[in-house]
């Protein structure tokens, strides 16, 4: 019944009518948007500082080298994958099959004894095989989404991970996806989209997903050119043929990766092969590319993209859909796209110009985005002052809510709409994940209850006063409704006629899986 409700409510659009936010609400959303969620005593010490906090507050994050965060760099510092290179991850973490050929044992030996490869794989040891690479980087990932005091860097590098997705199970991607993330994306978050762009097109990893290593003057693969265009720069309706995409992809034959196993370092991993590049004529976007020429031509047609008002309405429309609404308004959208032509890219003045926009302070915006799982499931452990170990089981909890952080098998990344994420199969897990949650159940990970000076006798002054800790304003009368019913046959007059008090935890976890809680 509890689930039926819940599923209902939360498939309804939010109605938060007209009237200005109030200051808590401001810094509710702002903690909503900008944020994995609030921790205790985040919204109350932000609304002391009035309009003028909240102003510092958005610029101190937008410049995350201000904020120190050196407990966070303590337990990290426990994880190695995230900071090493292909090469030493290769040599850290071995695929198997090597280690075999190593020992003198044949490809096609090993590939057909599985009694070999369990052998192999025991000599290496459980703590260096490559999905240890897969385990240390979702760990830091989600360490960082939970206790970093630089929020919004990290909420930009869920937003980028996904524009720009890589699926970490495919072939070599365990030893080439850390750098991507370390090297690539988060050194960029705050810079040009042109030196993002660009770092993301010379990273093996990008490369090796989209198979552009293996294009060559001969026979030509398409993939990462389509994507380029497609998802990464002027989008689906950017004006684009499909001639275009044909020519981009003769113009980055030749863009390719060095071996790892040859002892590359990180910083020379990107290879242009000249004998593989095609060097006829071509016209791309209407530009004509002269025969005869090499890897400048790639960086021509970089320059021409980056450049595109396609790609400056195109960013901005992902930035607002992800920040504001699903629907993002086209005012907002035109302006941000201005402020991106007019600064050559400068995403850090574009971000400016969408957290100080009337849209995003709208009554309209305000919890009208719902949770991914990744979002529901940090803001969660945050609302309850958790922290969390290396090693924890919530990446578990995420892959069975449908995002398993770095595999996601489309080039498309895991989507942000509500759509994507309102369905019953996803929103059991949210619900099991909730309860297990406040009964500090969940492996690896530690909370603590709101603080009441007194458990209340009455159980609808009870999810008032969690519901004003962990969402910082009162549930809806339709949720308070079905909340309330949870705690009809809750027998509290025990046989000697001593009287239980409510459970604090279920309170929690019925807040924690309630739509008000599970909208940003």
């Amino acid at each position: 019944m509890f689930f039926a409700a819940i599923f209902l409510l939360l498939s309804s659009p939010s109605f938060a009518g007209q009237a200005p936010l109030t200051l808590t609400q401001k810094a509710s959303h702002l903690y909503d948007r900008l944020t994995y969620g609030a921790r205790p005593g985040d919204i109350e010490k932000l609304v002391s500082q009035g309009e003028a906090g909240i102003a510092r507050w958005i610029s101190a994050q937008l410049h995350p080298e201000s904020i120190p965060d050196a407990g966070l760099d303590e337990k990290l510092a426990l994880l190695k994958a995230p900071l090493m290179s292909p090469e030493q991850l290769l040599a850290a973490f071995p695929r198997a099959e090597l280690v075999a050929e190593k020992m003198g044992i044949k490809k096609e030996d090993f590939n057909k004894n599985e009694d070999l490869k369990k052998k192999i794989r025991q000599q290496i040891g459980e703590e260096h095989l490559p999905e240890e690479i897969v385990r240390e980087m979702t760990a830091q990932r989600l360490i960082r989404a939970v206790e970093s005091r630089r929020q919004l860097q990290e909420v930009l590098v869920d937003f980028w991970l996904n524009h720009f997705n890589i699926d970490i199970t495919k072939g070599q991607e365990r030893w080439l996806l850390p750098q991507f993330e370390r090297d690539a994306v988060r050194k960029h978050l705050f810079g040009k989209f042109s030196d993002l762009l660009s770092a993301t097109a010379h990273s093996p990893a990008m490369l090796f997903y989209l198979d552009n290593q293996a294009s060559h003057a001969g026979g030509i693969n398409e993939n990462y050119a389509r994507e380029l265009l497609e998802l990464h720069t002027l989008g689906v309706d950017g004006g684009y043929t499909q001639a275009d995409v044909t020519q981009l992809a003769r113009i980055l034959t030749g863009w390719s990766i060095e071996d790892p196993r040859k002892g590359a370092e990180a910083s020379d991993a990107f290879k242009f092969r000249e004998h593989a590049h095609d060097r006829g004529e071509k016209t791309f976007l209407g530009q004509r590319f002269e025969q005869g020429h090499g890897q400048d031509e790639g960086e021509r047609a970089l320059e021409m993209i980056e450049n595109h008002p396609a790609t400056a309405r195109f960013i901005s429309t992902k930035l607002a859909r992800y920040f504001v609404s699903d629907q993002p308004p086209k005012k907002l959208v035109d302006r941000m796209a201005k402020k991106f032509t007019d600064t050559h890219g400068d995403l850090r003045a574009v971000y400016q110009v969408l957290f100080n926009s009337p849209e995003f302070w709208s009554r309209s915006a305000y919890h009208s985005k719902i949770k991914k799982p990744v979002q529901f499931v940090v803001s969660s452990i945050r609302a309850l002052g958790g922290e969390m170990d290396v090693k924890s089981e919530i990446p578990r909890h995420l892959a069975e809510m449908g995002e398993d952080l770095y595999k996601c098998p489309p080039p498309t990344g895991y989507k942000d709409q509500a759509e994507v994420w309102v369905n019953p199969g996803a929103l059991v897990s949210r619900l099991n994940f909730s309860s297990r949650l406040a009964l500090n159940r969940v492996e690896g990970v530690y909370i603590q209850l709101p603080h009441l000076s007194s458990v209340p006798n009455h159980s609808k002054q009870l999810v008032r006063l969690v519901s004003e800790k962990l969402i910082h304003d009162r549930l809806s009368a339709s949720s308070e409704k079905v909340v309330f019913r949870e705690f009809e046959d809750e027998h509290r007059v025990m046989a000697d006629g001593e009287i239980r008090p409510f459970s604090l935890s279920k309170a929690a976890g019925l807040i924690l899986a309630s739509p008000e809680f599970q909208r940003r």
